[in-house]
């Protein structure tokens, strides 16, 4: 059976994935997210706190904002940090202010699953096609595009090619595409940015083969 075709695979539906492919669905990219667990938002429990949270910086809240999901979190959900003191222990001492930076706040607190619940209507909002728990078994680079076979079940095998793969690191830690990549080689390319935040910039390794993957 023929693969099916797109522009970029995300593999992984964490929060960099949920984020990633519906802004590059809506700048005209087919763009398919697949991940091994099942794909869904978390259930609103509004009587407890997420142990999870994430510091999400100015630049990654307007990107969040763009694509219209920084307005979906409830605002008793999010805290802003409006300054940060930071002491050593010879009593070194450094302060941030927000309003020193002109900023509303240095950083927001949020919870993961209130900006999972928040990123997902978005991806099919673009018009991303989601495949949610289809393990990954197989990936195998060409001249011009990667192909990456899932098991869908059974003994069913879909096969997905694209002229970019985008690995998060949260399928890493899931032991998905990682695994997969490790046995297959290619080309890596891997944002080493703290967690909470979007990529400001990549570096690459040279490729070993043809094709290439993007860790977020």
């Amino acid at each position: 059976m023929d693969p099916q075709r797109f522009d970029v695979v995300i593999a992984g539906a964490g929060l960099v994935g949920l984020a990633l492919a519906p802004a590059l669905a809506r700048s005209g990219l087919s763009v398919v997210l697949v991940d091994r667990a099942p794909i869904a938002a978390p259930d609103p429990d509004p009587s407890t706190w997420d142990a999870r949270v994430y510091a999400i910086s100015p630049g990654s809240a307007a990107f969040l904002r763009a694509i219209g999901a920084w307005q979906r979190l409830p605002s008793e959900r999010v805290t802003a940090v409006e300054a940060m003191r930071v002491t050593g222990d010879a009593g070194a001492l450094l302060s941030f202010s927000a309003y020193d930076q002109g900023e509303r706040a240095l950083a927001w607190i949020v919870e993961e699953r209130a900006l999972r619940a928040a990123l997902l209507p978005g991806v099919f909002e673009a018009g991303v096609e989601v495949i949610g728990g289809a393990p990954f078994v197989g990936l195998v680079w060409f001249a011009d595009e990667a192909k990456l076979t899932l098991d869908t079940g059974g003994d069913g095998r879909r096969t997905l090619a694209a002229r970019l793969v985008v690995e998060e690191l949260e399928a890493r830690r899931r032991a998905g595409l990682a695994d997969v990549r490790a046995r297959r080689g290619g080309a890596a390319f891997r944002w080493d940015g703290p967690a909470g935040r979007s990529p400001d910039t990549v570096s690459a390794d040279l490729p070993r083969a043809a094709g290439a993957a993007f860790s977020a």
